[in-house]
């Protein structure tokens, strides 16, 4: 919102499958009675993996802005500030690619519905609503990261 440039964890090119939360509760209605289920574990996830790059895009696209990133290793980050980056040490520091072919022998009529700058769009105003979105101009760690990086690559 402010056009500041962002962080992007590495290259950016980490992939996730992170699915629209109705998109979810459709399947898990569907599958609700449906005995062939008991006891399984299904990967409910989005058929379409997508990096960090598009889906901070996506973000900014929803909110209007162009977006510059600046790629930062991973451990650097984990580096600065241990505990605003744990995260990445599990299930962000890298790429996470699930098959939902098991879940779809059962449940072969699921897709998801919802378009991801819509799903995108909800979760940002639920942050807003939510006063979850941080004030970056009262936090200036990401910003000194920024410029360092950036004065490395001139």
């Amino acid at each position: 919102r402010k056009r500041k440039p962002i962080i992007s964890v590495g290259d950016g090119t980490n992939y996730f499958q992170f699915l629209a939360s109705r998109d979810a509760g459709v399947a898990f209605a569907a599958v609700l009675g449906k005995t062939e289920c008991f006891g399984e574990i299904y990967n409910l996830v989005h058929p379409q993996p997508r990096t960090w790059d598009e889906w901070q895009a996506v973000a900014a696209e929803v909110l209007g802005v162009s977006v510059e990133f600046v790629h930062v290793a991973q451990d650097t980050l984990i580096a600065m500030d241990a505990q605003r980056y744990s995260g990445l040490r599990g299930n962000f520091g890298h790429t996470q690619i699930y098959s939902g072919a098991k879940l779809a022998t059962v449940l072969p009529e699921f897709k998801p519905r919802t378009p991801v700058t819509e799903s995108v769009a909800e979760n940002i105003a639920w942050m807003d609503k939510h006063n979850r979105v941080p004030n970056s101009d009262e936090d200036e760690l990401e910003d000194r990261i920024i410029e360092t990086i950036q004065n490395l690559s001139l």
